[in-house]
């Protein structure tokens, strides 16, 4: 079974802190704070309890439910109790519908009429019932409801008069009404009115004959026909004193706790007919759970009024033991996360608070609040006391984020930001350009036409007080170099020309490839570039490139003999073993070795200097020759190919190569040949070449790498 809950709850405390968050409920049933139930909930002020909560375990009968709120500083709230009924079958609301109704009159439930109604939660009843077997007297008509499930509602009765003819209700006007007092009929008083359909009873009646106790008050109106209407009867209480309202005034009053009327405190005040009770009672006696306050007034002619009751809890520990405040804390407006905290210096019963506070930087113009509130000892807070005043407007802005310094060629552009007071901004950019009237919160954009330096003026208004202010923003436009075209907010496009004449460069092959910006050039051409000032402002150049070579190729003419291939050039052989010193008189075109080294030509050409690569050369070790001619071998060493001169034709002859042991590796016959090529297959090493046709021979020593 579960008890459906809807209460809204505030956290009340014995100091209320205006911005503490409830944070948790607990809840118990009647004494049973041992199976006490907690739950968690969003942080809130306020929270409204909608839940079912379960009751299976309690008896069918009267109990009391407890619930408690907890907020964010671990502190709890006062304690709320509410009893309720368990009942043995506890339907929960709105969970059947109704689909009938049962009527009848007076106690005649045997003929009692039952009508089928749409099935709804709720049914409104407006029909007419027949009447016509009823007496013309009082009469009594009974009604319930029966649900889906077959269950009938509390029976609903109520008394009506039949009269003896039923009159068109707005036909006739009342013209009297009569009144008796409890069955005294006889002693009726009848009392005239103005003809009208309504009439409004305001009147005293003499209630002195009637005894000091519960009395019936009936009343009935006549009309002009001379009918009456059905009689009104309404029970009342008779003092034995009856007072004027207002005629006496309160001069005490008596309180006691739970039912312990035996020592009820009375307390006097000064005569008065409202009174309001703030005072400090004594609960040190009563235990540290719910118990009930019970209080009353008393009057100057010694009557009692009513007994107002209400639950309280008593906790453990509700002492204050020498309270002082120990710090306040101050905030405008509803800003409670900015809320600035001050420590006293010392604990003081009272503060007398003067201070020259510091508005905040965002704070806009008009109405304000200031809320303060106190802590003491105890670490609570007071209700926070509230004062309003009013600040002056001040229009202002942060233009944080402008670029102070500019390329030519690129867009102003201005966001105001932390707008405070200003509706509008009137701007002067320091060019004769102005914009006047732009809503304050908008975008503005510029274009400088030149470089140079400029003072931008933003005057910002609160229109309404006739306010301004004006912020200066200084600008420098450094130059750039090419064609800008700029296209502004309005969709209008701007072109700014500033260009750099093109470059022609001539270099040599030997340089490239030649850096240029980003790009590395390797051929002439013409090319662009993107480059950045001094200030980081992009310029557009223009590069003619052209790329002169030098014809640095060697043709080795035979073992000794090297020749540069450049024509119309000028030469200078160098010795790649001596650092690449410069060879003496050696600036021919061709260059022959008068002793085994390494070689290369430095070539001057098209304005270019270049050097070719080294050329080794080694002068055949020729250990034998009979042949009429020299010998040349070529390169030797050689990495396999070389070539073998004789200086003559030679009709036949025969060639072999030994390794140094003699063992023969190849042997070849020619026959009228000068010059022949070798292919020397062997694995690195010194190798003997012999040559040999009839009573002729050469040996010759090679040398493979």
């Amino acid at each position: 079974m579960k008890l459906k809950l809807l209460i809204a709850f505030a956290l009340l405390a014995g100091i209320v802190s205006a911005q503490t968050n409830l944070v948790s409920y607990e809840y118990w049933f009647n004494n049973d704070y041992a199976n006490v139930q907690t739950v968690n909930i969003a942080p809130t002020q306020i929270h409204v309890l909608n839940t079912n909560l379960d009751v299976s375990a309690l008896p069918n009968n009267v109990n009391l439910l407890h619930i408690r709120y907890k907020d964010e500083n671990g502190k709890y709230g006062s304690t709320l109790s509410k009893l309720f009924m368990k009942l043995p079958v506890a339907e929960i609301p709105g969970t059947s519908k109704l689909v009938s109704y049962e009527y009848w009159f007076n106690n005649d439930y045997a003929k009692a009429q039952t009508v089928a109604v749409s099935p709804s939660q709720t049914h409104v009843l407006n029909a007419n019932l027949d009447i016509t077997a009823l007496p013309n007297h009082i009469n009594l008509l009974n009604i319930r409801y029966k649900d889906g499930n077959g269950k009938y509602g509390s029976t609903l009765s109520k008394l009506f008069m039949k009269l003896p003819v039923a009159e068109i209700p707005g036909t006739s006007k009342l013209v009297s009404y009569e009144y008796w007092f409890n069955n005294d009929y006889a002693n009726a008083q009848t009392i005239a009115v103005s003809p009208s359909q309504t009439h409004v009873l305001d009147a005293n009646l003499d209630v002195t004959a009637l005894p000091s106790h519960v009395n019936l008050l009936n009343i009935r109106y006549k009309n002009e026909n001379g009918q009456y209407s059905s009689t009104l009867s309404k029970l009342f209480v008779k003092l034995p004193a009856a007072e004027v309202p207002g005629t006496s005034k309160l001069v005490s009053y008596e309180y006691w706790f739970n039912n312990d009327y035996a020592n009820a405190q009375t307390v006097a005040v000064s005569p008065s007919q409202t009174h309001v009770l703030d005072a400090n009672l004594d609960v040190t006696a009563l235990p540290n759970n719910v118990n009930l306050l019970n209080i009353r007034y008393k009057d100057g002619n010694g009557k009692y009024g009513s007994t107002l009751s209400k639950l309280f809890m008593k906790l453990p520990n509700a002492e204050i033991v020498d309270n002082k405040l120990t710090d306040y804390m101050y905030w405008f407006d509803d800003d409670f996360e900015n809320a600035i905290t001050v420590t006293l210096p010392e604990n003081v019963k009272t503060h007398h608070w003067a201070e020259l506070l510091t508005l905040p930087g965002n704070m806009a113009g008009g109405d304000h609040e200031i809320n303060i509130r106190f802590k003491d000892s105890l670490d609570m807070w007071s209700i926070p006391f509230t004062k309003a005043f009013v600040k002056d407007y001040n229009p202002r802005a942060e233009f944080d984020g402008v670029e102070s310094e500019l390329c030519l060629g690129t867009m102003l552009e201005i966001t105001p930001d932390a707008i405070i007071d200003a509706d509008s901004i009137y701007w002067d950019f320091g060019d004769g350009t102005e914009i006047k009237g732009k809503t304050a919160t908008s975008l503005v954009q510029h274009l400088y036409a030149s470089a140079g330096t400029y003072t931008v003026t933003a005057t910002m208004k609160h229109t309404t007080s006739g306010v301004s202010n004006d912020t200066t923003l200084a600008i420098t436009v450094h130059p750039a170099y090419g064609i800008f075209k700029i296209v502004t907010e309005n969709l209008e496009t701007t072109t700014i020309s500033n260009l750099l004449p093109e470059v022609n460069l001539s270099i040599c092959e030997s340089e490239l490839p030649y850096s240029f910006g980003s790009q590395s050039l390797t051929a002439s051409g013409t090319y662009t570039e993107i480059f950045q000032t001094v200030h980081g402002c992009d310029s557009t150049v223009t590069l003619n490139l052209t790329v002169n070579s030098v014809d640095v190729s060697v043709t080795q003419i035979d073992e000794s003999t090297l020749k540069a291939n450049a024509e119309n050039a000028a030469y200078q052989w160098v010795d790649c073993n001596n650092d690449y010193a410069p060879i003496e008189g050696e600036t021919n075109q061709s260059f022959t070795a008068t002793q085994n080294g390494s070689y290369a030509v430095v070539v001057s050409q098209n304005n270019c200097t270049d050097m070719s690569d080294c050329y080794d050369i080694t002068l055949a070790e020729i250990l034998e020759n009979t042949f009429d001619n020299n010998i040349t071998v070529y390169p030797n060493p050689t990495d396999g190919i070389l070539i073998v001169n004789l200086g003559e034709t030679v009709s036949e002859f025969a060639i072999s190569i030994t390794d140094v042991s003699g063992k023969l590796l190849k042997q070849s016959t020619y026959k009228n040949t000068q010059k022949f090529e070798l292919n020397l297959d062997v694995k690195p090493g010194f190798y003997l070449l012999t040559i040999q046709s009839k009573n002729k021979k050469a040996i010759i020593r090679l040398i493979k790498n």
